[in-house]
């Protein structure tokens, strides 16, 4: 762990360590916004966010963070933005055994639940036109 990846530890507040748009550059044929909090020492917590449903696109940039924090354990999460074709969402993200992705979208409690992990910083985006409902919520 680098000393600014454990800046703000033991306040019970995430610190928001990457907000990278479009992520991966260049890669995997869509561009998502990744965004990874340090929730405590060893634990992450990283958001994809895109304007499609999540998919098996993703396993290989699930992967590719595993792969970037070894040492950690980290929760999956993914959020549909707000569009002309889709309410949006928040799920969680699980890789299964089988390789594949599973999605498990998240009701009423399971959104609050995901703001008192995340605290403000959930708003924390990188795009200009996020005031709009989701990337963060209202």
């Amino acid at each position: 762990m680098s000393p600014a990846d454990d800046d703000g530890l033991g306040t019970g507040t995430p610190q928001l360590l990457r907000v990278e748009d479009p992520w991966p550059p260049g890669g995997a044929g869509f561009g998502l916004q990744l965004r990874v909090w340090r929730l405590d020492s060893g634990r992450l917590a990283v958001m994809f966010a895109d304007y499609t449903p999540a998919d098996d696109r993703l396993v290989p940039l699930v992967g590719q963070i595993l792969a970037e924090y070894p040492a950690d354990s980290i929760d999956f999460f993914y959020e549909e933005v707000l569009n002309p074709l889709s309410m949006g969402y928040f799920a969680s993200l699980t890789l299964g055994n089988d390789g594949r992705l599973a999605e498990t979208a998240l009701d009423g409690p399971g959104v609050t639940a995901l703001y008192e992990m995340l605290g403000p910083t959930l708003g924390q985006t990188s795009r200009p036109e996020d005031d709009r409902p989701l990337w963060g919520g209202p």
